[in-house]
């Protein structure tokens, strides 16, 4: 299953999306982290916050295959709203996640509640977005 349901990029595209990701972190649109293994360094994938079409926080998350299943979306989606809410200082974190992504939404719903579900036009799919706000979450 393709969690995020788009085409591989040539190496072109490729660069053109590293640069214009640059180009929204440098404006404060989108932070994007690369996720390694703690003990080994191996890339696992990404993580990041962009804001939605609301001017609201928003996490993603995406893992290379071999990394699913052991723990690491949890993790991930737990610290990125731990870091929403304690450094960005966010009173709402969203996430959207593909309606057949039943992984994703195990994760999601964990720590958010469902607000809605809609048409994404640039995916083609439908989305859930799920939001927690500072008061549902414990930040310990």
């Amino acid at each position: 299953m393709n969690p995020l349901p788009r085409e591989v990029m040539s190496r072109q595209e490729s660069d053109l999306e590293l640069k214009l990701l640059i180009s929204l972190e440098a404006k404060g649109e989108k932070n994007i982290w690369s996720v390694c293994e703690k003990t080994n360094d191996d890339f696992i994938g990404g993580a990041g916050f962009q804001k939605n079409e609301l001017n609201q926080n928003e996490i993603g998350y995406q893992l290379r295959e071999k990394y699913w299943k052991k723990g690491y979306g949890t993790e991930i989606a737990r610290g990125l709203i731990e870091y929403g809410f304690s450094v960005l200082k966010s009173d709402l974190i969203t996430a959207d996640v593909d309606s057949t992504n039943i992984k994703s939404i195990k994760i999601l719903e964990k720590f958010m509640k469902m607000e809605s579900e809609f048409y994404n036009e640039n995916d083609n799919c439908i989305d859930r977005r799920y939001c927690i706000s500072i008061l549902e979450f414990n930040l310990e």
